[in-house]
């Protein structure tokens, strides 16, 4: 067996030693700049009759059960289920179980898009703030009895 390095055996010590010195720590950009938080337009709270899917979440089990606990028992005509980007699988597959699930619903689903934009702001003097834009697809499905 040998090394990389093309020492014997023996000298694996030498090998481990050089494996383990420290690299200089390198300077990137982003190490000069600070992330802004985003300033949210709140419109107050949700309505009860809207779920928001996000892709946090492990299952969708409590968004099924939350929905039809809104149409069957609250007595709710109408439910409006949001999701944006990635959770937008996870939203449909939500409005399909709880179609199967409750007989007579009709499903009516509306596709647009959002602007995210992250703000950075320089730490140093002289450099200027970074705007990233992003455009997120947002996907409302409404289901009514």
């Amino acid at each position: 067996f040998r090394n990389p390095l093309g020492t014997k055996k023996g000298h694996r010590n030498i090998y481990k030693q050089q494996k383990m010195e420290k690299i200089p720590k390198r300077t990137s950009t982003l190490d000069k700049y600070r992330k802004v938080a985003p300033k949210r337009d709140d419109d107050g709270p949700t309505p009860n009759n809207e779920i928001r899917v996000t892709r946090k979440t492990q299952r969708v089990n409590g968004y099924i059960l939350y929905a039809a606990n809104l149409l069957l028992k609250e007595g709710e005509h109408t439910i409006n289920i949001k999701s944006a980007g990635n959770a937008i699988a996870r939203g449909v597959l939500v409005a399909e179980i709880i179609r199967h699930r409750i007989q007579g619903l009709h499903q009516v689903n509306k596709i647009s898009k959002t602007e995210i934009v992250d703000e950075w702001e320089p730490l140093e003097e002289g450099l200027e703030v970074v705007r990233n834009v992003k455009v997120l697809p947002v996907l409302e499905i409404k289901l009514t009895l």
